[in-house]
């Protein structure tokens, strides 16, 4: 699957009212590594790309996925049994 950095598709995706869905994802990703005991420490608009399944159909941003990237500064954190 294809993918554009999120920062070069803005435009795109806010004239197809899609950045909340990719906003979300976004979160719902941060939110597993964080359960998953990790922060990325570089979230950014060039480090959330988006994939277009199927960049020929009339709904692809309908369809998009953001996808994180740059793992380079992942710190991996460990949880207090009190907090």
């Amino acid at each position: 699957i294809p993918t554009t950095p999120l920062h070069l598709a803005k435009t795109m995706v806010q004239l197809h009212a899609n950045l909340s869905s990719l906003l979300f994802q976004t979160a719902e990703a941060l939110d597993f590594m964080h359960g998953k005991g990790f922060i990325h420490r570089d979230i950014k608009p060039q480090n959330v790309l988006v994939a277009i399944p199927d960049p020929d159909a009339p709904d692809k941003w309908e369809k998009a996925v953001a996808k994180l990237a740059d793992f380079a500064t992942v710190k991996r954190f460990i949880k207090s049994v009190f907090s």
